[in-house]
């Protein structure tokens, strides 16, 4: 009777949840596009289970597209989910028709992260192009910034003349450096499309950044 009653026991204790490994890091930049916007939305299973089936037991990047005003999320080639949010489908068709990057990440609350990258050079080759070396970079917190930062990088300005690192929206982090007179009074004048950082060089153990800036008018 005993074992019986354990037995019987043990059979009915409820299941515990799945444990679903989180996705870390986030891909913040694809092929130099960076992250603009990410939506957290809720998702409409396109048949009972898809959901499930797609997470499986990792969060993971999945394909977006825009259909009927709605988005479509896909893994390994198989519609899972939709989104009926027609002005976000409109906005994933603009950003794929120009040929942005746009994925989600399905989440373990099974929802998604909707996610638009773009490049801010991409359209802007034929515009007015600057290569500066920037100014007061060598204290050490700015160094340190600089020490973590690779070539292609996108960076901001703000007051005419502060290097700011772009954090992943475009909005501004950590300052590095300034830029010479010349391109602050260009910057004045004119307006700045993008920045991105050229070159890191040595001058002893300090790192000298230089930047490309792209103006808004062309050549």
């Amino acid at each position: 009777m005993g074992i019986f009653s354990a037995f019987k026991k043990k059979a009915q204790e409820p299941e515990k949840p799945r444990t679903i490994k989180p996705l870390r890091p986030f891909p913040f930049s694809i092929n130099g596009a960076n992250l603009r916007y990410a939506y957290d939305m809720d998702l409409a299973p396109t048949t009972a289970g898809s959901i499930e089936a797609a997470l499986g037991d990792a969060e993971k990047v999945v394909s977006v597209l825009s259909k009927d005003d709605a988005i479509v999320l896909s893994y390994n080639g198989i519609a899972f989910a939709t989104v009926a949010d027609p002005q976000k489908a409109k906005m994933v068709e603009d950003y794929l028709r120009r040929g942005d990057p746009v994925n989600a990440v399905l989440r373990a609350n099974k929802k998604a992260s909707v996610r638009f990258y773009r490049d801010m050079r991409k359209g802007a080759e034929n515009n007015r192009q600057t290569v500066v070396t920037l100014s007061d970079c060598k204290s050490k917190s700015r160094q340190e910034v600089l020490y973590g930062m690779s070539v292609g990088q996108e960076l901001g300005c703000f007051g005419s003349d502060q290097i700011y690192v772009c954090d992943y929206f475009g909005q501004g982090s950590a300052v590095i450096g300034k830029l010479p007179a010349k391109a602050t009074k260009m910057a004045e004048e004119s307006q700045i499309r993008a920045i991105y950082l050229e070159a890191l060089d040595e001058d002893g153990d300090k790192y000298i950044p230089s930047v490309r800036i792209y103006w808004s008018d062309k050549e």
